[in-house]
């Protein structure tokens, strides 16, 4: 499991030299945050993108919080393509198909893998995930959660909630302490020893 290569190519490559290549016997799951920050997030996404499309079974993308539009205009990945490609739309195509990594993957049933963390709901079970629609996102809802509930139907707190799951799936922050709270990032929650205990 790699986790936040953040756009240095070097450490990419070190990772794939010292623990070789993927194949049926050397699976990688890479856990988001693929760009921003480091100069090299266009090349740093080719390589994973074509190693998942090549080799699906051996190579799983997992979305991270800095696979968002707002997130890298902001920290880098923006500019990055603008200037090796002079204009926004390779940008815009790579922000594209953000939108439908996956957020989770489980292994043999017994690992689960997770960009961020835990959930505000401490009772959510693996299959609702499978309900998110990814496309539909925003780190920051204008209307906090659980405000915007406020005056939807069933239907329509049903689609804030699954929102919301995602936020806290790519934001959430582990502490020490038991129990859970909002996240002081804005987005996501805090969870603690007892709330991992319980959902697992």
């Amino acid at each position: 499991v790699v986790g936040d290569i953040h756009g240095q190519l070097p450490d990419l490559l070190h990772i794939l030299d010292e623990s070789g290549m993927p194949s049926a016997t050397n699976k990688y799951v890479f856990n988001g945050d693929f760009v921003d920050r480091g100069p090299h997030g266009v090349e740093v996404i080719c390589i994973l993108l074509a190693l998942n499309a090549a080799m699906p079974d051996w190579v799983v993308l997992n979305r991270g919080n800095h696979e968002d539009h707002a997130i890298c205009c902001v920290y880098g990945f923006q500019r990055e393509c603008k200037e090796k490609y002079r204009n926004d739309l390779i940008f815009g195509m790579f922000v594209e198909v953000f939108r439908y990594i996956p957020l989770v993957t489980v292994v043999n049933d017994q690992l689960f893998i997770i960009h961020g963390g835990l959930f505000h709901d401490e009772d959510v079970e693996i299959a609702v995930l499978d309900e998110i629609d990814r496309t539909d996102y925003v780190p920051k809802p204008a209307v906090p959660y659980p405000l915007v509930l406020q005056g939807l139907d069933a239907e329509g707190q049903r689609r804030e909630y699954l929102k919301q799951l995602q936020r806290d799936a790519l934001w959430s922050d582990p502490q020490p302490q038991n129990g859970n709270a909002p996240n002081p990032r804005g987005a996501g929650v805090v969870f603690g020893p007892d709330v991992t205990r319980r959902f697992l």
